[in-house]
């Protein structure tokens, strides 16, 4: 699972980071992708416990993040709600320790770049920043510490 989103991780961050946007097109089959290939490593290992728990831990950071949009539409995207359903199952296969972790580590790198972008005057507390890219950041380091 940690592979499909190292994948297409990169990619996706890229576009987000050009456009501003997670196309569904990228975001909805990867999830897709990632859901398959969590229910047959559970298939082949019979670990359904771990398969039930990183799916709740996907149904929890996409609502935490719907949550975020609906507080605040005009500074988070959709993309990045769509984003934590494959998140969410990478790393809740590890466990919801490991999904916060992530995440959070996502959200502390992202506001630290902005942080950084309001010091160097290239931006303002009200500018729109791509958290994307940020977010597949913390999934990827997290992950891959997981594993």
């Amino acid at each position: 699972m940690l592979l499909l989103f190292a994948l297409s991780g990169p990619l996706l961050a890229s576009i987000d980071w050009r456009e501003r946007r997670l196309p569904d097109v990228m975001t909805l089959p990867l999830a897709l992708a990632c859901l398959l290939a969590l229910t047959s490593d559970a298939l082949v290992t019979g670990q359904w416990s771990r398969w039930g728990v990183a799916l709740a831990c996907a149904l929890g950071a996409t609502l935490f993040f719907l949550i975020l949009f609906i507080a605040s539409p005009s500074q988070m995207g959709f993309g990045d709600v769509k984003l934590m359903l494959s998140a969410g199952l990478v790393l809740g296969w590890h466990g919801p320790m490991v999904t916060l972790l992530g995440v959070g580590l996502g959200l502390m790198i992202g506001l630290g770049f902005g942080l950084v972008q309001i010091i160097r005057r290239r931006a303002d507390p009200r500018s729109h920043l791509a958290l994307g890219p940020h977010l597949i950041a913390g999934v990827l380091i997290v992950g891959l510490l997981a594993y």
